[in-house]
């Protein structure tokens, strides 16, 4: 007899249904995603790996960094464009769930807030969120730590006071920010978008749109009606 199984031996008879057929694989459902693209190609990308980790399980976040060097927000929406065509794919609209977000940083100057204005402008006609941050991404970190209305001249102010107030929660020098261990801000997120919410565009101070990605991400995250 060959050797292999036939459809009444033992193997056989296990892998098929009372009705002839192999039964069904339960397919696990599809997740939302949510694409992030950061005008920098290295700190926030960083930090949002370390979210992606987080939440893998119920939304799917592809995190897309830019050298900011090289692009304009004209460009950063250009290439959001881009993306929001290949997630719609021959839809119209995003499936529920699924969104583009660019993040922007304004350098607090007023050609940068212009250019960020105009680009969300332009991304909204597309379906496109845009995140801008006054004068930048270090903002929101910062927020995990320190709440503060200070109105910092630049990103490197920032900085100062980021790796002084990571010294004093952690107990040692801040890395490099691309090497950093964004993992430790996790539970702290929270609390983040709590202090983001109150420093905003309209009451003064440096400020950052980062936590309304957080909040969509986490949306996104939670489980359909009825579902565990």
């Amino acid at each position: 007899m060959s050797s292999r199984s036939s459809k009444h031996s033992k193997s056989g008879r296990e892998n098929r249904s009372p009705y002839g057929a192999k039964p069904r694989q339960s397919l696990r459902p599809v997740l939302p995603v949510i694409v992030v693209l950061c005008d920098d190609s290295k700190t926030a990308p960083a930090y949002f790996y370390a979210l992606k980790l987080r939440v893998k399980e119920n939304v799917t976040v592809d995190v897309v960094g830019l050298k900011c060097s090289e692009q304009t927000p004209a460009q950063v929406i250009a290439q959001a464009k881009s993306k929001a065509k290949e997630l719609r794919g021959k839809a119209k609209k995003f499936k529920s769930g699924d969104a583009v977000w660019v993040l922007i940083d304004c350098e607090a100057t007023k050609a940068q807030h212009d250019a960020a204005k105009q680009a969300a402008a332009e991304g909204a006609k597309h379906g496109i969120q845009v995140a801008r941050s006054n004068p930048c991404f270090e903002i929101w970190t910062l927020a995990h730590l320190f709440d503060t209305g200070e109105a910092f001249n630049d990103c490197a102010a920032v900085n100062q006071t980021l790796r002084a107030k990571w010294k004093e929660q952690f107990k040692q020098e801040m890395p490099k920010k691309s090497q950093a261990d964004y993992a430790k801000l996790m539970d702290m997120r929270g609390e983040a978008v709590k202090r983001c919410k109150r420093r905003n565009r309209k009451n003064g101070g440096s400020w950052t749109e980062v936590y309304k990605v957080i909040e969509a991400i986490e949306q996104a995250a939670k489980p359909a009606d009825g579902q565990p």
